[in-house]
């Protein structure tokens, strides 16, 4: 089960998204896997040409600032193309921290992620790298070294970036953590029923899929005719109550308007432990997602307006 998400959405800079979306898909789905934290999902803003917006997930929150640290100092995939993922963003630090409230996005997911590799790849089960010492990562599976050499180079922290990435003093954006579809060399593997990422390993199917990834590498804004999503974004008035209005009221109104609710999340209460990477602070917020958008009059009437995500996955948002 996964204890702690982030909610993380990226300004960047005018015309380079698709170069971000790219490079994304290719190296940092399954390298985030690799080190106990999952990609559910990676998004193009339909009414924002330069927003990038992507969810990853936790499944012990106790562990995140050790996989941030193992990916951001330590993982190849991070140290060799973050420069060229810098350059795209102009500002990394919209993040929200969420707890789940409802709902399970490890089973939202439409369809595997495509190959990288172009056509239909066949999704294999692979496990956890090493990420220091071969101590292994947050499922404790065996270590399984990267073709060609050692999973996890040495190397130090992330040096100070070049072309205006939006983060200060160095620091490694959000956005590049995900996987390396070169790290592992495989496709992602199968999750065992349910949300949580099963002993670290990559996304992939939920238990009942067939292992062939399915769909086509399309780049298109729809991800190759993936359904797109609507993110709402909520600041309650008083945000200990609206987890239950929401459940009582709204869910049942937005599900007979064809917006049901896939899961929706509260702001977390684990402090950011990992302070390299900013996440939004001093504010209570309320998020759901759903695959259609939500009657405007149906959106709750609070002082600061819902900020509302149209978003259409990339080709390898497992999220599609």
């Amino acid at each position: 089960m996964t204890e702690l998400f982030e909610l993380r959405q990226y300004t960047l800079h005018p015309g380079r998204r698709d170069e971000l979306v790219a490079l994304f898909d290719r190296e940092f789905v399954e390298s985030q896997a690799e080190v106990g934290m999952r990609v559910y999902g990676q998004f193009r803003d339909l009414d924002d040409p330069d927003r990038f917006v992507w969810i990853r997930g936790f499944p012990d929150a106790s562990r995140r600032a050790e996989s941030l640290a193992a990916f951001y100092e330590r993982h190849p995939a991070w140290l060799k193309h973050r420069e060229a993922a810098n350059a795209t963003m102009a500002d990394s630090d919209d993040v929200l921290l969420l707890t789940l409230v409802s709902g399970d996005l490890g089973a939202a997911g439409g369809s595997p992620p495509v190959s990288v590799s172009g056509g239909l790849g066949v999704v294999g089960v692979s496990r956890p790298v090493p990420v220091s010492g071969g101590s292994g990562v947050a499922g404790n599976s065996p270590p399984v070294p990267v073709t060609g050499g050692p999973a996890v180079a040495g190397g130090s922290p992330p040096g100070p970036v070049s072309g205006g990435s939006g983060v200060a003093g160095g620091s490694p954006p959000g956005p590049v953590s995900g996987g390396s579809g070169v790290a592992g060399g495989s496709p992602p593997g199968p999750v065992s029923g349910g949300s949580g990422v099963a002993g670290g390993s990559p996304p992939g199917p939920v238990s009942g899929e067939s292992g062939v990834a399915r769909g086509s590498s399309a780049a298109g804004a729809g991800g190759g005719g993936a359904a797109p999503f609507e993110i709402v974004i909520c600041h309650p008035d008083d945000p200990g109550a609206f987890p239950a209005f929401f459940q009582r009221e709204l869910v049942p109104a937005l599900t007979e308007a064809g917006a049901t609710p896939l899961a929706s999340f509260r702001t977390s209460v684990q402090r950011n432990d990992y302070p390299r990477l900013p996440v939004r602070e001093g504010e209570q917020v309320f998020v759901w997602l759903s695959r259609s958008p939500a009657p405007a009059e149906l959106l709750p009437a609070v002082r600061r307006p819902p900020q509302r995500l149209r978003l259409a996955p990339t080709p390898r948002s497992w999220l599609r």
